[in-house]
Formats: structure tokens, sequence, C-alpha cells
């Protein structure tokens, strides 16, 4: 037997062990539906009264910061399969098959990058996918700098270049003076939220709300650093503490 069928006869019986476990990922979507929604973010309500408005938060070292505007913009979603690898010769015969976290998710890139304004009043819809049946155990929300005006984008804010913007003031207590601070980030960054192993069955309906919490993004941040790279790259960075989400 030449050395081509004989690799031949290999990859065909390889194929016939490996592709089951893998064929769902790679599957027609079967009118499965998942909607990302973006509910408001949440200020802590018992220090409204502090100031009378909210997007005032008081921090775990008596710190206290006062959010006068807030911006962040997305620019992906995926939904990420679940399973174990494929063993590293299956890799290679299989390059092309969406598989695991070690291969392509379901990613959509959003139509044009959208706004989130971190003060707004209701729930958006940030994205609606159409995933094939299986298990998936990560959400993914992408954020990145739009090029040009993004949905959403206020008529007074310029988005374009910036990941993330961040204006207000903070003191480091109740008797101190107020300081002004503006966190400007162009990185991009992805915040993963781990689904644990959801799974996703023909014809369902879902949605996924992402909660933010205010108090947990903004623990932590140096507003006073000398450095506001440093801040305003952890602000986008604390995201991923602050998003949690809830299955309806």
């Amino acid at each position: 037997m030449s050395l081509t069928r004989t690799l031949a006869t290999f990859a065909g019986a390889l194929a016939l062990v490996v592709a089951p476990a893998c064929a769902w990922v790679i599957s027609d979507a079967s009118g499965n539906r998942v909607r990302v929604v973006l509910e408001p973010m949440q200020w802590p309500d018992d220090d409204i009264d502090a100031t009378g408005r909210p997007g005032f938060v008081r921090r775990e070292d008596g710190s206290e910061v006062l959010v006068e505007r807030a911006f962040v913009a997305w620019s992906r979603v995926a939904l990420v399969p679940c399973g174990p690898p494929l063993p590293p010769m299956a890799s290679l015969l299989f390059a092309n098959v969406a598989r695991a976290s070690h291969g392509p998710d379901t990613a959509i890139a959003l139509t044009r990058p959208t706004v989130d304004g971190l003060f707004a009043p209701r729930a958006t819809t940030l994205a609606e996918l159409s995933p094939p049946s299986g298990h998936y155990c990560k959400l993914v929300i992408g954020v990145a700098a739009p090029s040009g005006v993004a949905l959403g984008e206020p008529a007074d804010l310029a988005m374009r270049g910036a990941s993330l913007i961040v204006d207000g003031y903070f003191r480091s207590g109740p008797e101190a003076a107020w300081r002004a601070f503006a966190l400007r980030e162009s990185a991009a960054f992805d915040v993963t939220i781990d689904l644990g192993e959801r799974t996703i069955d023909d014809g369902d309906a879902l949605e996924f709300a992402l909660g933010r919490s205010a108090a947990d993004w903004l623990e932590g941040i140096d507003l006073a650093s000398s450095d506001p790279t440093a801040a305003s790259r952890a602000a986008l960075e604390s995201l991923q503490d602050a998003t949690t989400v809830t299955f309806r």
C-alpha cells in the first residue's frame, strides 16, 4: 500500500472517530435565538442622596467618586462553545472546524460599533445571535474604538478613536476638595463572562441580560495617579469584574 493511500485511510478513520464529537459546533442554525441585552448601570442607592443624583460612589477606602459622564464602545459579541480540544493530529486534519475554546467562536461583528452610555435609564439590545444547538461556556463582549460615528453616540461626544470615555470628580474623603479627572482609553479589550455550560437546544429563544455594578467598576482605580494612561486602562479592564449575566 502506498504512503499516500495509507495516510488517506488513516485520515478517514480518524474523521469517523473525532467528527461526531464536534458536529454540533458546525451544524446549521436551528432556529435558536439569543438576545444580548445591556441593563442600566447599577449605582449604589444608599449613596445617591449624598449629591442628589446618580453617579456617586463611595469606595471601600473612604474616597468618593462622582461620575459626570461615561461611555463604552462595544464592537463584537461572541458565544464560545465548550468541549475538549481535538487531539493534536486531528487539529491538523480539521483545521477549519470550529471547536471548543481552541478554535473560532460564533462571533459576530456588530454592523457598527455601539456606544453604551453608562447613565442610560433603560435596557438596550446589543445584539441578537443565531447559534447552532450545543453547549456554550463563555460569552465574550468586545470593546474597541470606533473608526467613525458609532450607533448611540451622542451628538456632543466624539467617540472616534476611544474605546472608553469617563469624566468626573473624586476626593479622598468627605472633607477633602473635589478634583477633576478625565479618562480616555483607545485599547481594545474583551469582557469574558463564564456561562458554566449553557445548553442551547433547537428553537430556543433566550435572553442574556448583562448587569454592570458601578461600585465594582470604580473600586481600586487610582484616579490620583500621575499616569492617566494607567488609570484609563484600569477603568477599561475593571469592566470585567463589574459585569454579570442573568439568563431569561
